[in-house]
C-alpha cells in the first residue's frame, strides 16, 4: 500500500543520501501522484511511479545495507532506526505488540564485538585488527539494548553478553544468544550479519 511505498522511498533517502534537489523533486511527484493535479502542475511520466523503487534504488539500499557502517557517528542514528524497524516487524508479526513500548529514547546500539576489544585478552585472542576495523560497525555486529545495560556490558566477552541478551525485550538480541552460543568471532558476525540483510530485504521488499 501506500504506507509501505513510502517507507521505502524513505530508506533509499536515509541511505543513500539524495541531492536536495532530487530529494525535492521525488516529493512533489509524490504530492501530484497522490492530489488531483492543479491547472499548470506538471504531468508525471505515466510509466514513472514516484512510489516505486526502480531497480537501481533497490540495489542501491542492498548494497548501503551490507556495507554499510551504522555504529560510528551520525550513522548510528539510521543504525539504531533501522534495527528499531526490524524488531518492531519482528514483534508484530510475533502478535507482541505491546513489547514495542520498550523501545524508548534510553534505547542504544551495542557493539557485540566492543569498541575497545583490544582491552579485553579474550577477545584479543579472537579478533585480528584488520577484521575486527572492517566489521565493528556493521549491522551484523549490532543489536538493541538499553542504555544502563549497555553501559553496564559493553566491553565484557561474549559468554558473558548473551546472558544479558537473552532477557532482552528486542527479538533480534535475544536471536544471538539463541543462535550463538559459545563465541562471536568472523563467522559468527557474519553469518548474523547476512541474516539481518535477508530480514530486512523481506521486510522492506526489497528483491531484485
Amino acid at each position: 500500500d501506500a504506507l509501505f511505498d513510502l517507507e521505502g522511498i524513505a530508506l533509499w533517502m536515509m541511505l543513500t543520501k539524495p541531492k536536495p534537489a532530487e530529494r525535492r523533486k521525488r516529493c512533489f511527484d509524490i504530492i501530484n501522484l497522490r492530489s488531483s493535479r492543479p491547472k499548470g502542475r506538471k504531468k508525471v511520466d505515466k510509466y514513472y511511479n514516484p512510489l516505486s523503487l526502480s531497480s537501481e534504488e533497490r540495489h542501491a539500499i542492498i548494497d548501503n545495507l551490507e556495507n554499510g557502517e551504522f555504529g560510528k557517528g551520525m550513522d548510528s542514528k539510521i543504525g539504531k532506526a533501522i534495527l528499531e524497524r526490524l524488531n518492531e516487524h519482528e514483534l508484530i508479526t510475533s502478535s507482541q505488540v505491546k513489547k514495542i513500548q520498550y523501545m524508548h529514547s534510553t534505547l542504544q546500539i551495542e557493539h557485540i564485538l566492543p569498541q575497545k576489544y583490544n582491552k579485553v585478552a579474550k577477545w584479543i585472542e579472537e579478533w585480528n585488527e584488520d577484521d575486527a576495523e572492517l566489521w565493528m560497525h556493521r549491522l551484523g555486529n549490532l543489536v538493541l539494548l538499553n542504555q544502563k545495560l549497555n553501559s553496564k556490558i559493553s566491553n565484557g566477552h561474549f559468554v558473558e553478553k548473551i546472558k544479558h541478551y537473552k532477557s532482552s525485550p528486542y527479538p533480534m538480541t535475544r536471536r544471538i544468544s539463541d543462535s550463538y552460543l559459545e563465541k562471536w568471532t568472523l563467522d559468527e558476525v557474519k553469518d548474523n550479519h547476512f541474516y539481518v540483510l535477508d530480514f530486512a530485504k523481506c521486510v522492506w521488499g526489497l528483491a531484485v
